[in-house]
């Protein structure tokens, strides 16, 4: 698959998200176990978008400097997965991910709501 095209396609993701066309909703996983000794790290995020189910979460994994030496490396996967959540294909992980992620958090969180309802507070 071309770099570009992911690259182009996950910005796009981030642009309706922000735009609130693409909606997310989180879920707690049931298992945060993966392959390799890696474990996802915080909550799924689910959509739909022409009518394909995506998921996006933060996990953390080794990255072995050595046979012996690993380090603890935290990225995002982007994955095209079925009705029941299995997974049925993911995207080769880029930098950008982590700004989709960043995007969907803010989204389902509300923090930008909760920021307005604040500020709109009026002090004596």
């Amino acid at each position: 698959m071309i770099y570009e095209k992911v690259t182009q396609f996950v910005l796009k993701l981030i642009k309706l998200t922000k735009s609130g066309e693409l909606q997310w909703t989180s879920a707690v996983p049931t298992n945060r176990t993966l392959v390799d000794d890696g474990f996802i790290a915080d909550k799924l995020y689910d959509s739909t978008i022409s009518g394909k189910y995506l998921r996006v979460y933060r996990y953390r994994t080794k990255d072995y400097e050595d046979d012996y030496n690993f380090i603890w490396i935290e990225r995002v996967s982007l994955q095209l997965i079925d009705i029941a959540g299995n997974t049925e294909f993911e995207y080769k992980y880029e930098h950008s991910f982590n700004d989709l992620y960043a995007a969907i958090r803010e989204q389902v969180s509300g923090a930008d709501q909760f920021i307005d309802e604040i500020l709109a507070i009026p002090i004596d």
